[in-house]
């Protein structure tokens, strides 16, 4: 905990650190923070966030936003974000949000939506091998690939 105490306090630490986040070239690719980086943070590169804690109205919308920036240079392309919801924040969207129904229509989609989209996915991804053996498994059916 100690060892990590000096970027919290010092701010210069934190915009240096918060600049090489956005670089797509840089290491560093997860940040982890608490009440930081919702409001005022522009972070396009931002795929994937973890909820933990609950969030409602504007804080909400803020962190959907957040990970839901298109994308794109020569190497890199994100045409979607990803928000694991750990507390089911998004259960009761219409609540956590205290909007119109109609407005937030589309935005969020529950899991079930992309359970049916699995399989076409799936088969997508397997089309790029064909002729490999799947009946092995493990790292011996990848050697064998």
């Amino acid at each position: 905990f100690e060892r990590w105490q000096h970027i919290d306090a010092e701010e210069q630490v934190q915009k240096d650190l918060i600049e090489c986040f956005k670089d797509p070239e840089h290491p560093l690719q997860l940040i982890i923070v608490t009440a930081k980086l919702l409001t005022g943070f522009d972070a396009p590169i931002c795929y994937c966030m973890y909820l933990d804690k609950p969030l409602r109205d504007h804080t909400l919308l803020q962190a959907m936003c957040r990970t839901n920036r298109l994308y794109e240079t020569d190497t890199v392309r994100k045409d979607m974000g990803l928000i694991i919801d750990y507390l089911g924040v998004f259960e009761n969207l219409r609540t956590a949000l205290a909007y119109n129904p109609e407005e937030i229509e589309g935005v969020v989609e529950g899991i079930e939506a992309f359970k049916e989209l699995l399989p076409l996915q799936l088969n997508k991804c397997l089309s790029f091998f064909p002729g490999v053996d799947r009946s092995i498994a493990g790292f011996e059916g990848i050697m064998a690939a």
